[in-house]
């Protein structure tokens, strides 16, 4: 669920956040991909500085990342 903070940055909670103490906070949309590397249960894009996007793994300790095709 897409959330904004006070200085109005969005950010990927669960739809629970805060009501029942869930605490899962992602700044990229996540995306319904598996990570190849891991197995972790979703991907997470990201805005890239020269432009584009790029697909990364949120799972501490995993560093998969792919640029997205437009």
């Amino acid at each position: 669920m897409a959330r904004r903070t006070r200085r109005g940055r969005v950010f990927y909670g669960c739809s629970e956040y805060k009501k029942t103490g869930c605490d899962f906070v992602v700044w990229g949309k996540p995306v319904n991909e598996k990570c190849p590397k891991c197995g972790g249960g979703f991907l997470v894009s990201a805005t890239r500085r020269k432009g584009g996007a790029e697909l990364k793994c949120p799972v501490e300790g995993c560093g998969y990342s792919r640029t997205e095709s437009p």
